[in-house]
């Protein structure tokens, strides 16, 4: 498209009006050409959600689809992207600075590194816990140890099959799964234990976001979430980042006194109580303007007198995300909910795209 002239448009529609057609048309010609759809699945929008801003609540799956496979791994990932949309991950820092996927700064829980003799030497004390610590190993160190599953009563076929993620990894995924299903999943990034990498020399925070910027200047963007359960690391957060900063919280915490700039709570689902259907808690985060996401729910391990219907109740409390271990319960839960909830009344107007057209001053220049 070329540009228009601006003596002609100046000659015919008076310099007001050119000046506003061409800064009109600057600014068309900056849009950008990739944008990031709703994660959720389309058509759950039309129902009267009891959510922050009415829009579907989104499942988060936690650490992967975690109940299958060892969590913080590509093919956890990959599965739990099938029914969550957000996959959820665990960052932390090697000894050479590369952040990778996993829920500890130790390793043993969820590698078989102490089958490896090659690092016996590498286990030591740090704070009150002997352990192989991840900034002890570095990225090609790290890629010789093979995941296994935490949880004793899980699905073990999976140990010892996949290596260690890189969050480098994760986003390259999730730019593939995207583009071979058309889904934009998104990622919530947990940065752990920010304080103790920074004893360690290391910004944590600094190089996820490194990792992030390189992979959107080749790939395009990300739907990106941060969380973390340091209060100090979350005000940083929000002070140096536009995207969406979340503060986890594990016990009670004051309404009136919050992190600043954070547009949601991750809160421990004991902490919401729910009464006749309602959450004292999660309507007064609501009158704040701060959404509410809960973890975490495993369908394994329910709390008493508790079988498949304990998501639904915090998703007719109002709940704005679950974070899940199985994401496919989630999507269940959402789905019963919606068979539930009242379709929205919408005004039916002309598209966009024909309001523009009969409005537009174009149809004066096109002959000039």
């Amino acid at each position: 498209m070329s540009m228009p002239n601006p003596a002609r448009l100046a000659h015919h529609l008076g310099p007001t009006l050119a000046l506003v057609l061409l800064a009109l048309f600057v600014c068309g010609c900056c849009v950008p050409s990739q944008t990031l759809d709703p994660p959720y699945p389309s058509g759950l929008e039309r129902y009267a959600w009891p959510t922050l801003d009415g829009q579907p609540p989104v499942v988060i799956a936690h650490r992967g689809k975690s109940q299958f496979f060892p969590d913080n791994t590509l093919i956890a990932y990959q599965w739990g992207a099938q029914s969550g949309d957000y996959v959820e991950t665990d960052i932390v820092l090697t000894k050479d600075g590369v952040p990778i996927c996993r829920h500890d700064l130790y390793l043993s829980k969820t590698t078989d590194v102490a089958a490896r003799p090659e690092f016996a030497d590498r286990k030591r004390k740090l704070g009150n816990k002997t352990d192989w610590f991840v900034m002890d190993f570095t990225l090609d160190e790290i890629k010789k140890l093979r995941a296994v599953q935490p949880v004793a009563n899980r699905d073990q076929s999976h140990n010892g099959q996949h290596t260690v993620p890189t969050l480098a990894e994760l986003f390259r995924l999730m730019a593939n799964l995207r583009r071979n299903s058309g889904r934009d999943i998104g990622v919530y990034i947990e940065i752990k234990q920010p304080a103790a990498h920074r004893r360690a020399g290391m910004d944590l925070t600094a190089a996820i976001m490194d990792v992030l910027e390189r992979h959107e200047a080749e790939h395009g963007p990300m739907r990106v979430v941060y969380q973390s359960f340091d209060r100090s690391e979350v005000e940083r957060l929000t002070a140096i980042t536009d995207r969406p900063v979340s503060w986890l919280v594990s016990k009670k915490i004051d309404l009136d006194d919050l992190p600043r700039g954070i547009v949601s709570l991750g809160l421990k689902k004991d902490l919401v109580e729910i009464e006749d259907g309602r959450s004292i808690l999660v309507d007064a985060a609501h009158a704040k303007g701060l959404a509410v996401n809960c973890w975490t729910f495993r369908q394994d391990r329910p709390p008493p007198g508790q079988k498949g219907s304990e998501i639904a109740q915090y998703l007719r409390a109002g709940v704005d995300g679950v974070i899940c271990d199985f994401p496919s319960s989630g999507a269940a839960s959402r789905e019963v909910l919606a068979g539930e909830l009242p379709e929205v009344q919408q005004e039916k107007v002309k598209p966009l795209s024909q309001r523009v057209r009969e409005k537009s001053p174009r149809r004066f220049i096109r002959s000039y």
